[in-house]
């Protein structure tokens, strides 16, 4: 970047023209716009000119119709005078939406596709296997990016997107990614957007369409969803924040109701986002986060986009081997991450509740073409959906276990075969000694079948849920056990398929259901199953052993909460002092939560969060809790003695402050002058002063959040 940047920049999608970026800053809703051009030239310019003189961030609109080469706006411009706008705006031209939506090629309704049915992108040709279907996918959308590039305009080119499939679109071009959020779930969406993010380097931020997929009724519930969208964007890393519509207007089509720019729905609308800005300006959220231990890995030639359409790389004219299976299903566990084992479960363990949300609340789908430095950063990865093997992903996955990774597959993770519908044809023919230490001889037949856990891992975090070998069998559901040979001197089995209720160690390891091989400084698990995690028979099991490993990769920091409670982990650093910064998220519109900090070992006394509300935690040394009764403010300043900390906080407002000493030694604890004395492991609050931070002044104006009588010429929005 050319310049520091305060993320997220928060704003909205805007009408065209300067008069449109004069009522924008009018109305107080941020430093970044969404907007189309107008058709004038000189208008053009001057719309760019005045969002750079004001510091306003632009995102163009599509100039090209979907899936064709022709325009839907900006028709009389040249390249050159595309350029000489972008210019305009300078540094604060963001970039230019290309591809909208290309992910509908996959997702879409076979209809909407079949003949360019709504004038956009066109169905992929019928191919035999999964690597023809991503070379068509990646040629077809370079097609329009490098038309855009070479005909159009410069600039940054950005998707938007609500599938899983953005790492294609990093392979296809793209500069900038953002994920068009709710058509699709957000707790699959958002992990998939930043792990893509993340592992090629590129910006990425949220595009929320609110008015379209934010509820079928205007209600009270669509405000707090909406509300909450903004708030888990930004506790995600979203770099960038704004509504699609849903702000200006609201067409309520099923009841033929008109919400008018000046109805106070549509006001209460904007303030919530008016709320947000000042909220994103007076705290600052620490770069590079949100922490994420564990990978979900979208595999090699993956064609599952994670939502709507039932087939796997849109090939719904291609026979039945193409309609979702086992591997595309997979995905689905996905939903058990974000949700609390059933409290009757026999395997639910522990001596406390970390169920119901993934290490550190956070998780990444990483794409396997990645590189291993990316890789690296992750302390686990898990493959779940499909996934062909090649020698260079084989290697990559070694180095990654033998740098102190932890890897968990299935069998049909390491499936050669390209060709859709023709089984599994496994790696090296079955030899899986060097990452796993075993040998694939042959495979059981199908059959109704039980799982026993019987032995304890080697990674003590990982916490088997076994007894003795004389029990029922477990998880059963019809599966094809592989035969296995045990080759490696590291190898065990933890797991093996059972049918009985007495079996002794040695026949389980006789039939290896799940192995552990230690490998350089790390572990990699095999499930040696010929099903995928998400096949019928074998979910249950699958299911368990996430939590398994979700359990065992938890980190210094735990939230002890029900799962209608989200959080992120951010390190902060002030005055050369370092921190952990935890965001909590009542998704819950009704009812307060309350919460357990867990730090190193010792557990906080309960945090209150209002319902449909966030909530701000520092973490001092693992020590003190500093838990701000709002959202709106931040520490700026931090002097630590042996027993002492002195804590400068900009606050909106006079507020209650809870501190909490989990540590063992007592502390002189000063907030902006306000002494506490506080004894170890006890809890006190004290009512904060409010403070101002001199560089943002406006931000904490009584009437900030007041929105001024405006006469728009239009509301009416390009999307």
């Amino acid at each position: 970047m050319k310049k520091h940047i305060q993320f997220p920049l928060v704003g909205a999608s805007i009408p065209t023209g300067i008069s449109a970026v004069d009522d924008f800053l009018k109305l107080k809703l941020g430093n970044i716009i969404q907007a189309t051009p107008p058709e004038n030239k000189e208008e053009a310019v001057a719309m760019m000119k005045a969002c750079r003189e004001n510091h306003i961030y632009v995102v163009m609109s599509e100039i090209m119709k979907r899936g064709s080469l022709e325009r839907r706006c900006a028709h009389n411009f040249t390249k050159q005078d595309m350029d000489e706008i972008i210019a305009a705006a300078g540094e604060y031209y963001w970039g230019r939406y290309t591809i909208g939506e290309a992910g509908g090629v996959l997702y879409w309704p076979k209809a909407y596709t079949l003949g360019r049915k709504v004038n956009a992108f066109s169905n992929l040709p019928k191919c035999d296997s999964a690597e023809e279907a991503h070379d068509a996918y990646i040629k077809y959308l370079k097609c329009f990016i490098d038309y855009e590039r070479e005909k159009v305009s410069g600039g940054n080119l950005i998707n938007v997107e609500s599938s899983f499939l953005f790492n294609y679109h990093v392979e296809a071009g793209i500069d900038m990614l953002c994920l068009e959020m709710l058509p699709g779930d957000a707790f699959r969406m958002i992990p998939a957007i930043r792990g893509s993010a993340r592992t090629s380097g590129k910006n990425w931020g949220i595009h929320i369409a609110m008015a379209w997929y934010g509820g079928v009724q205007f209600d009270e519930i669509w405000l707090k969803r909406w509300k909450l969208s903004l708030y888990y964007s930004f506790i995600s890393g979203a770099e960038f924040i704004y509504p699609e519509s849903g702000h200006y207007e609201y067409k309520q089509w099923r009841k033929n109701n008109n919400y008018e720019f000046d109805h106070p729905r549509m006001k209460e609308s904007r303030k919530i986002l008016r709320e947000f800005w000042r909220f994103s300006q007076i705290h600052q959220r620490p770069e590079n986060g949100p922490e994420a231990p564990v990978g979900i890995v979208f595999g090699n030639h993956e064609g599952c986009p994670g939502l709507w359409n039932p087939y796997a790389w849109g090939q719904y004219e291609n026979g039945e081997k193409w309609e979702a299976g086992p591997a595309e299903k997979g995905w689905d566990l996905l939903d058990s991450f974000f949700k609390t084992e059933n409290c009757f479960s026999e395997t639910f363990m522990g001596d406390t509740s970390f169920s119901g949300n993934p290490p550190m609340g956070q998780l990444d789908i990483v794409p396997v073409e990645c590189s291993i430095e990316k890789l690296k950063k992750y302390k686990c990865l898990a493959f779940i959906g499909w996934n062909n093997i090649t020698d260079a992903i084989h290697e990559k996955l070694v180095e990654y276990v033998k740098a102190g990774g932890h890897l968990l597959m299935w069998l049909p993770h390491l499936n050669i075969e390209k060709k859709r519908g023709a089984g599994v044809s496994l790696f090296r023919n079955g030899n899986l000694e060097e990452l796993f230490g075993v040998e694939v001889t042959g495979k059981e037949k199908s059959d109704v079948v039980g799982i026993k856990y019987f032995s304890e891992s080697s990674v003590k975090s990982y916490k088997m849920p076994y007894a003795n070998t004389n029990i029922d069998p477990g998880f059963i559901g019809k599966m094809t056990p592989a035969k296995i040979r045990i080759v490696g001197e590291k190898t065990k089995v933890l797991c093996g398929f059972s049918e009985l209720f007495t079996e002794s160690a040695e026949y389980l390891c006789g039939r290896p259901a799940l192995i552990e091989n230690r490998l350089g400084k790390g572990c990699a698990w095999l499930v040696t199953a010929f099903e995928y995690p998400g096949d019928e028979g074998m979910k249950q099991f699958a299911e368990n052993l996430f939590r398994v490993v979700f359990a065992g990769e938890q980190g210094s920091i735990r939230l002890i909460c029900s799962d209608s409670v989200r959080y992120a982990v951010y390190s902060g650093k002030v005055d050369g002092k370092k921190f952990k910064l935890l965001y909590i998220l009542n998704t819950e519109f009704e009812v307060s939560q309350a919460v357990r900090v867990y730090v190193s070992g010792t557990v906080s006394d309960e945090i209150t969060v209002p319902p449909n509300e966030m909530k701000t935690v520092y973490i001092i040394d693992d020590s003190l809790l500093i838990c701000p009764e709002s959202k709106d403010s931040e520490i700026h300043s931090i002097a630590a003695g042996e027993d002492s900390i002195d804590i400068g906080f900009y606050s909106l407002g006079i507020q209650d402050v809870k501190v909490i000493n989990i540590s063992d030694k007592n502390y002189r604890f000063s907030l902006n002058g306000i002494v506490l004395k506080l004894p170890r492991e006890k809890t006190a609050t004290l009512k904060c002063p409010a403070r101002y931070n001199p560089d943002k002044a406006d931000f904490y104006s009584k009437n900030f959040l007041s929105e001024p009588e405006i006469k728009l010429q239009t509301a009416k929005l390009f999307y």
